[in-house]
C-alpha cells in the first residue's frame, strides 16, 4: 500500500546545495512512497544531478535532510547508502570496460560477501558457498535483463544500450529497494529505449523495487511515472501525476523559457 497515509520510503526535506555562493539546489523537498516510478525532471542545469548526488551521497546538502525508510542518510558516505539499500545508477556509463558483462555484475555483490580473508584465500568452506550464491544470483539478474549471449563478452566491446543495460544489472545486484536512475535512456536509439523501458517497469512490478528516475525524453517519463517532480533553477515548480504536471502552468513556462534561452 502507498499513499498520502503510509510513511514515505523516501523523503527529501529542504534539501539545499550551494558551491562557492552558487545555489545547486534551493530547499527541494518530495516523499516517495514505496512501489512508485518518481520522475524529477526539469531544463538542463535545473538541479535534477545534484538531488540525486546529495541522496546517494556523492554530495554532502549545504542545509535539508534525507531519509530513507524514516532513518538519516544525509551526508552518509556512498558505499554505505548503498549498502542501506538506495542503489544508483549514472547519465555518462559508469562499467568496467576490460571486465566481462558477468565480471562487472558480480561487484555489485561485493558489499554483500561476508567470507573472512583466509577463507576467502584459499576458497574454502564458507567463500566457497558464498561464490555459489553470489554467482547464481548474477545468473538470474542476466535471464531477467536477457544478457545470456553477452554474458562473457568485454562490457567496452558492446554497444551503448547494453552497457547501460549491464549497469542496471550491477545496480540490481546490490539488492536495491529503491534505485535511483539517471537518464537510463540517454543516447539510445528508440529500440533500445522500448527495451530499457520495459525493463524498468519490470524491475518495479516484478522485482517490486522502487523507482526514482531522472530523464529528459518526456514521452519515456510521462508513460511510466507515477508522480512527477519539477525543477527549475534548483526549486520545485510542481509535483503530481502526469496529467496534472503536463498542464501545469508552471511547468510549460519553465520549459519555454529554457527552450527560449537556447535560441
Amino acid at each position: 500500500m502507498t499513499g498520502p497515509g503510509t510513511q514515505p520510503l523516501l523523503s527529501v526535506d529542504g534539501l539545499s546545495l550551494r558551491f562557492k555562493g552558487v545555489t545547486a539546489v534551493d530547499d527541494v523537498s518530495f516523499d516517495v512512497h514505496a512501489g512508485e516510478i518518481f520522475a524529477v525532471i526539469g531544463p538542463n542545469g535545473a538541479g535534477k544531478t545534484s538531488v540525486f548526488n546529495c541522496i546517494s551521497g556523492v554530495y554532502r546538502p549545504t542545509f535539508g535532510a534525507v531519509r530513507f525508510d524514516g532513518r538519516d542518510i544525509t551526508g552518509m558516505r556512498p558505499h554505505k547508502v548503498a549498502a542501506s539499500g538506495v542503489v544508483r545508477t549514472f547519465q555518462n556509463v559508469e562499467v568496467f570496460p576490460t571486465m566481462t558483462v558477468v565480471e562487472n555484475l558480480l561487484l555489485g555483490r561485493y558489499h554483500q560477501m561476508r567470507s573472512g580473508l583466509i577463507s576467502g584465500a584459499i576458497w574454502m568452506g564458507r567463500a566457497v558457498n558464498e561464490e555459489i550464491a553470489h554467482r547464481r544470483r548474477v545468473e538470474e539478474i542476466i535471464d531477467f535483463l536477457e544478457i545470456q549471449p553477452i554474458r562473457s563478452h568485454q562490457v567496452g566491446s558492446l554497444p551503448h544500450g547494453l552497457q547501460k543495460r549491464v549497469e542496471l544489472g550491477r545496480a540490481l545486484a546490490m539488492e536495491p529497494r529503491i534505485l535511483l536512475l539517471d537518464e537510463p535512456v540517454a543516447g539510445m536509439n528508440q529500440e533500445e529505449t522500448e527495451d530499457m523501458v520495459r525493463f524498468v517497469l519490470d524491475v518495479n512490478a516484478e522485482l517490486g523495487v522502487t523507482v526514482v528516475i531522472v530523464e529528459h525524453d518526456m514521452g519515456v517519463v510521462m508513460d511510466i511515472s507515477s508522480r512527477i517532480c519539477v525543477l527549475d533553477f534548483g526549486r520545485v515548480v510542481s509535483i503530481g501525476e502526469p496529467s496534472v504536471v503536463a498542464n501545469d502552468p508552471a511547468v510549460i513556462e519553465a520549459y519555454l523559457s529554457s527552450a527560449a534561452d537556447r535560441s
